[in-house]
């Protein structure tokens, strides 16, 4: 048994009005933090975790993600229906796009020719062309699109739909939806296993995971978890799967080789986003409820650690070989600069 130590986070920097999701460069020189509340994008030298910058985008940004080759970061823009396209040499808006109604969620093709956009306020997914940053396509899905993810080699893009209680699946070489899958009440999150095998879906009304088995996308088993399962992370090895439940303040552990909870771990309030460290040992759970990120060691599924940030945590990403990683503060404005453990 390990006995678990609380400590604070290294600094805190202000940033603008409800900073949400954190984007690192590919040098790991600048950080960029998109501002719901504040309509813009804070821009901190990592060297020293200072604000260079501040841009204006449009209104309530959600997301904020850099293409492959680090030249953009897209800033989808909830409020007004936009991306943003900055420019990362000189951080200026090169572009906007009209995408559909809310965009919410941005994900980046590895292959840095595609951005998909998840267009939250309605029933679309809309395709970026990176040659020119065009929108080539919007993709009919469900209702109310949210948290969207890649299978690993990419040939497919998962998009669960929380209004539809189902999940598109839309194939990325001619970008079609080749199946809707029923999966539980309010789907808010998929989490594909780095395996590929199995994507993992949490149904946050119906308080359970929906198990799709991805060689021909259907559901093989439905698992009981805790209350408002707000997101979920697979281990490295493929063998755990680990699901916050905000209603309950819980973390389950799912055993992915026979789909049984095998064990609930109390964490902090109203857990959301966790991530796993960069070489697997270690689940960070962001407590959005209060001010704390949980530790969670993947060796023995304990929780070891509680790491003091700001109020509302939402969004973890690390960098300096995984030793440091920012914090989003949502609801207290702030980044949290932390010390973490790469393994």
């Amino acid at each position: 048994m390990s006995s678990l130590v609380n400590v604070n986070a290294i600094k805190f920097i202000k940033v603008g009005k409800g900073p949400r999701e954190i984007a690192i460069s590919k040098d790991k020189r600048r950080a960029y933090v998109a501002n719901q509340e504040s309509n813009t994008v804070s821009v901190i030298r990592i060297r020293d975790s200072v604000v260079i910058e501040t841009i204006p985008v449009g209104k309530n940004p959600m997301d904020a993600e850099l293409s492959v080759d680090g030249r953009f970061l897209y800033v989808g823009n909830f409020g007004d229906n936009t991306v943003s396209v900055i420019q990362t040499r000189n951080n200026q808006v090169v572009k906007i796009l009209r995408v559909g109604r809310g965009p919410a969620d941005i994900e980046v093709a590895s292959n840095g020719r595609r951005v998909y956009v998840g267009n939250l306020g309605g029933r679309t997914v809309s395709v970026i062309r990176t040659l020119d940053n065009t929108v080539i396509k919007n993709i009919r899905v469900g209702k109310t699109p949210i948290n969207m993810g890649f299978n690993p080699t990419e040939r497919r893009l998962y998009v669960p739909n929380f209004d539809s209680n189902t999940v598109s699946v839309i194939r990325t070489r001619d970008d079609q939806v080749i199946k809707t899958i029923p999966v539980g009440v309010g789907p808010g999150n998929v989490f594909v296993a780095p395996n590929g095998l199995r994507a993992y879906v949490t149904n946050g009304t119906a308080g359970t995971v929906s198990v799709i088995r991805t060689i021909d996308n259907v559901v093989i088993h439905t698992i009981r978890v805790g209350k408002e399962p707000y997101a979920s992370a697979v281990s490295s090895n493929s063998q755990y799967v680990y699901v916050t439940n905000s209603g309950e303040n819980t973390v389950s552990i799912i055993r992915a080789l026979d789909n049984r909870v095998i064990k609930n771990i109390i964490v902090g309030r109203g857990p959301r986003s966790l991530e796993i460290s960069e070489k697997g040992g270690l689940v960070y759970v962001l407590n959005y409820g209060g001010r704390t990120v949980a530790v969670i060691r993947t060796r023995d599924n304990i929780l070891t650690r509680r790491i003091r940030v700001g109020r509302g945590p939402s969004d973890l990403k690390f960098f300096r070989n995984g030793t440091r990683a920012y914090v989003s503060n949502a609801r207290g404005n702030t980044l949290s600069l932390i010390r973490v453990n790469p393994f």
